[in-house]
């Protein structure tokens, strides 16, 4: 019997003192907010604002384009008398036609074959027409049976006395053309430089090139209404809607452009 209790009792003592493994550490508690907290993130800078990139497209250029003064309507219920030579009738007929569609009243007298100093006198009457119509206007076409005078300088008085004749009403002397294959000793020239405050149409510049009828001295049917018409437009670019009297023109008259 005690032979059998010692070896049990070694075997007691010995399992007792064996030496024993430390416990691993224990997990961290579920409940600790600590464990979740997301580990912290760098600041987030603002970006520097972008500056735009300079523009290589260069300014716009101003106009160099000179802007065309718009035609005025005519003035209706108004007087336009016309008077002159045989070029005032060929001028004078499709005028009148084109100003009365405007409500403008034209009124046409002239004398075939007439010199200035004639109308300058009694003879042809200026005088009386200015009295009896009391235009607001008057247009004069004088000259071209005068082209070829040696001395045009001598009808400087007698167009200055047309001039005073006509008074203080606006008005505008047009230029018979230049015919091709005619002297022209300068009479034009004579014309221009004595009708101020008139005004001088060059009937070269707003309707060139004008075919002449079988005479030479007169255009063509169809070309006194394209004279007609260029004249019609000059009043009509050239007239000042804002002057005192209605038929008042700007003080800088241009070539009205082509249609």
């Amino acid at each position: 019997m005690r032979a059998l209790l010692l070896p049990l009792m070694a075997c007691v003592l010995g399992c007792g003192s064996a030496p024993t493994t430390p416990p691993a550490s224990a997990p961290a508690a579920r409940n600790d907010p600590a464990a979740f907290r997301e580990p912290p993130q760098p600041p987030i800078s603002e970006p520097e604002p972008t500056q735009p990139e300079p523009s290589h497209q260069s300014a716009p250029e101003p106009s160099t384009e000179t802007a065309v003064p718009s035609a005025a309507p005519l003035p209706a219920d108004t007087t336009v008398l016309v008077v002159g030579s045989s070029t005032a009738a060929a001028l004078g007929h499709d005028l009148k036609r084109e100003l009365g569609a405007r409500g403008v009243r034209c009124i046409l007298r002239n004398k075939d074959a007439s010199y200035i100093p004639e109308w300058a006198g009694d003879r042809l009457r200026l005088r009386d027409y200015i009295r009896e119509y009391n235009p607001d206007l008057v247009i004069v076409s004088l000259g071209g049976n005068e082209v070829a005078m040696p001395d045009p300088s001598v009808r400087a008085e007698p167009i200055r006395k047309i001039v005073e004749i006509i008074g203080n009403r606006p008005c505008v002397w047009v230029g018979t053309p230049r015919w091709k294959g005619l002297p022209h000793t300068g009479i034009l020239d004579v014309i221009q430089q004595n009708i101020a405050p008139c005004l001088f149409v060059d009937s070269d510049l707003i309707a060139p090139n004008l075919i002449p009828w079988v005479d030479g001295i007169h255009p063509t049917i169809p070309e006194r209404r394209r004279w007609a018409r260029r004249m019609l437009q000059w009043l009509e670019y050239n007239r000042d809607p804002g002057g005192e009297r209605p038929w008042d023109f700007k003080k800088t008259p241009i070539i009205p452009p082509e249609p």
